[in-house]
């Protein structure tokens, strides 16, 4: 039901600035946070919401559950494609890798190509650093519509893979009338 590949490195980071950057790594002792900048937007290209606003300052607080929540709303009410980005943002300093790769490739799917065309190079980049720099566990499971959780959050594979902390992980995945897979790895 459940088959994982080769697990790369990885490299958690925290950070929240108020534009786009490029990734500057400082190391840490073993176990602890490793810092990098990429920043989350603001300003003209951010949109006028009252919940992206929150999620901002949530997110510039280090509070990375209320961001998330902040930017989700942000996003439902009007759609702005900078809500994504900086959702994938919190995510990642959440430590939800898998969840940071499916927003921050939203935002390439559907923020304007030619005026944003900088910034979605820059998150395509940073796509490619948390995929080549974190656990990449390959999954096939059967049937189809199963469910996956990883430490107790529901995860979705993106072209059947989740990305994924390093370190002991407590994965199940279970579909209705049939028998849970359940294992820590």
């Amino acid at each position: 039901m459940f088959k994982q590949s080769a697990v790369r490195p990885f490299l958690r980071y925290v950070a929240a600035a108020s534009i786009w950057a490029g990734t500057a790594h400082a190391q840490t002792a073993p176990g602890e946070p490793t810092a990098t900048t990429p920043a989350a937007v603001s300003g003209d290209a951010a949109p006028s919401n009252v919940d992206f606003d929150r999620g901002m300052a949530a997110l510039q607080a280090g509070q990375h559950q209320d961001a998330i929540a902040a930017f989700n709303v942000a996003y439902a009410t009007d759609h702005n494609p900078v809500a994504l980005m900086n959702l994938g943002i919190a995510y990642t300093n959440a430590g939800l890798l898998n969840n940071a790769v499916e927003s921050l490739t939203r935002y390439t799917e559907l923020a304007d190509a030619i005026r944003d065309a900088e910034t979605i190079t820059a998150v395509k980049a940073e796509i490619e650093r948390i995929r080549s720099s974190n656990g990449v566990v390959v999954v096939h499971i059967a049937p189809e519509n199963a469910s996956i959780q990883v430490d107790g959050q529901m995860v979705s594979p993106i072209a059947g893979e989740l990305i994924i902390a390093p370190g002991q992980r407590h994965f199940v995945v279970f579909a209705e009338s049939y028998v849970n897979y359940d294992q820590m790895m």
